[in-house]
């Protein structure tokens, strides 16, 4: 096709054999990587592969239209580069057909064929929003009166914890929401059935359950701060022999305390742990008295270090290590009649809710996917017959940091063992969390397939695209300085090294602009960043920086063309939409 790829993309058009996960970053050229992959498999001389023998999952439709669109320009080109070839000119004749779609409208064809074996009406409909509200609400009005009516212990627990002697709005709520994260699951009814047996059935360890586990950590991550900020201190204190002989036996002592406390942590004693908490609050040494010193913003600045700490291990005996293990089960046991009360209630509603859609016709885009599940997959998770019979070359899967575990069962259950998917994505890039996205199913399979280069057997592999082609060399050095300061494991999900950040992949023409990072704050008038109001004010500065930038000299076009630059275009089309913006929100008002 004539483009000069680079080794990295080369490794993602042309690697076999085994399942793979392209880590892309902003820029990188995914949507290019995946049609010329496509385009190499269909016209592979020695294994070729029908067009509309491929999975091609984007996340929305125009997404998928786009693609097609993109896919069929470029046999369109490869078959007028080639007009005798009659198998190319009837891939041109199948691309229409080919599934290039979304997951729910995938999942919408596999219900349409098989509506029978789920038990669903020939006309069924996807309700909308709306409606599904309104059923929703009825159906928990008519469970909670079900429940009150029975008068068991457990539910009249929950409902004095939640209500407080007022409504039960807050009850309805923690129901809805329940209801909602469980969705994500492919199964969540045994997910559900997994949280009431935590409550009743006794732990051996603390450190060894989920929340345990999560408490730990959270612990660990803030002590490891402290003894950081507290080890600064002590090394900046070496070139101030007066406040080292008064200060250091003090910051020492907590350094100490500190480590003791992370050593118990990382190895999940907990009743140790809490009481090495008590023990700090308790026998806090005090500093020694540095009279006549003159810079006293040093030492205030020691004493933020040891403040840091105290504040840090005083939290953690508040919120976190607080109570022993013994306290725990007491305090479970205590909860448990209402949690499992909970539990029942939401799949009274889960049941009733899925029966009223059922005798109404209609189903929604959850069903889709867990209706979908229940047909490819049997009690064991493993494929149905229904899903080996489809024998696809390749799932393709593009934005696969969105992907939730109810989808990536589906995908799994129609692959050929899991050996023939391509997942594309860049975790960085996930905002769909309030979907129900999870993040962390990309990050699981990153983290544990090996580079591609390295794998010679059918085993999974990875490769990662960092060469931005978009962005200059400025932008890009701003975005890595930003995220390698803010991203990690514990916020991101990632740690931001060399690996991780952005490549400059282009060359752009020497300028004059001045092309330095801009960071702006915009304090907007209310604390509802989706609000119409702050999306106004947002559109309202940016439409009107921009301009502020065109009117005050920034050079948009290309010197020997004449044309407007690539960026400029960018920006001129933001300003457009921005300007745009305004307007819909001054009709608005």
């Amino acid at each position: 096709m004539g483009v000069n790829w680079t080794a990295e993309q080369q490794a993602a058009i042309s690697n076999r054999g085994g399942t793979l996960l392209v880590s892309a970053a902003a820029g990188s050229g995914k949507t290019a990587v995946l049609v010329e992959r496509v385009l190499q498999r269909v016209t592979d001389p020695d294994n070729p592969c029908d067009i509309d023998s491929f999975l091609i999952v984007t996340f929305t439709k125009a997404a998928a239209s786009e693609m097609r669109g993109k896919i069929a320009d470029a046999l369109t080109a490869l078959a007028a580069q080639h007009p005798r070839d009659i198998r190319l000119r009837r891939q041109l004749m199948l691309v229409h057909r080919a599934k290039i779609t979304t997951v729910h409208a995938f999942c919408m064809s596999l219900l349409r064929e098989h509506f029978h074996e789920l038990g669903l009406p020939p006309d069924f409909r996807t309700a909308d929003e709306s409606e599904q509200a309104a059923m929703q609400a009825d159906v928990l009005e008519d469970v909670l009166e079900a429940q009150y009516a029975r008068e068991e212990d457990g539910f009249a627990a929950l409902v004095d914890i939640l209500s407080a002697g007022r409504d039960d709005k807050r009850l309805q709520d923690i129901v809805l929401e329940t209801f909602r994260n469980l969705q994500a699951s492919p199964h969540p009814a045994r997910v559900l059935a997994g949280y009431r047996e935590q409550f009743v059935r006794p732990f051996d360890r603390l450190a060894d359950t989920d929340w345990g586990r999560e408490l730990l950590d959270t612990a660990k991550g803030r002590i490891q701060y402290a003894i950081a900020a507290l080890e600064n201190a002590l090394d900046e204190m070496q070139g101030a022999e007066d406040v080292r002989v008064k200060y250091e036996p003090a910051f020492q002592d907590d350094v100490n305390a500190a480590r003791t406390l992370l050593t118990l942590v990382e190895d999940g004693a907990w009743n140790a742990a809490v009481q090495q908490c008590r023990e700090v609050r308790r026998s806090r040494a005090r500093l020694g008295a540095v009279r006549g010193y003159e810079d006293k913003a040093f030492l205030d600045r020691l004493k933020q270090a040891r403040e840091t700490w105290k504040e840090i291990s005083f939290e953690l005996m508040d919120s976190v290590l607080c109570m022993t293990e013994e306290e725990v089960r007491l305090d479970m046991d205590m909860m448990a009649p209402a949690v499992c009360a909970l539990c029942d209630t939401v799949q009274a509603f889960m049941d009733a809710y899925q029966q009223e859609k059922l005798r109404r016709g209609v189903v929604d885009f959850n069903d889709l996917e867990h209706f979908a599940v229940e047909l490819l997959t049997d009690a064991d998770g493993a494929p149905t017959q229904l899903a080996n019979d489809m024998h696809f070359s390749e799932i393709m899967v593009d934005e696969y940091q969105d992907t939730n575990a109810v989808q990536d069962a589906i995908f799994r259950a129609v692959s050929d063992e899991e050996k023939n998917i391509f997942m594309v994505g860049d975790v960085k890039q996930s905002i769909y969390r309030f979907r129900l996205a999870n993040p962390a199913i990309f990050l699981q399979k990153y983290l544990a397939y090996r580079d591609a280069e390295d794998v010679t057997d059918a085993a999974p592999r990875r490769v990662v695209l960092s060469k931005n082609f978009r962005s200059r060399p400025q932008v890009l050095d701003s975005v890595n300085f930003l995220f390698s300061a803010l991203m990690s494991e514990q916020l991101g999900d990632l740690d931001y090294t060399d690996r991780e950040a952005l490549h400059v992949g282009a060359s752009f023409p020497e300028g004059t602009d001045d092309y330095r990072t801009e960071v702006c704050l915009l304090e907007t008038q209310t604390d509802d960043e989706d609000a119409p109001e702050a999306i106004r004010q947002e559109a309202d500065y940016c439409a009107g920086r921009i301009r502020e930038m065109l009117e005050g000299g920034f050079r948009v076009t290309d010197k020997q063309t004449g044309e407007l630059r690539p960026a400029a275009r960018r920006t001129l089309s933001s300003c457009c939409a921005l300007q745009k913006t305004r307007r819909l929100f001054s009709r608005r008002r």
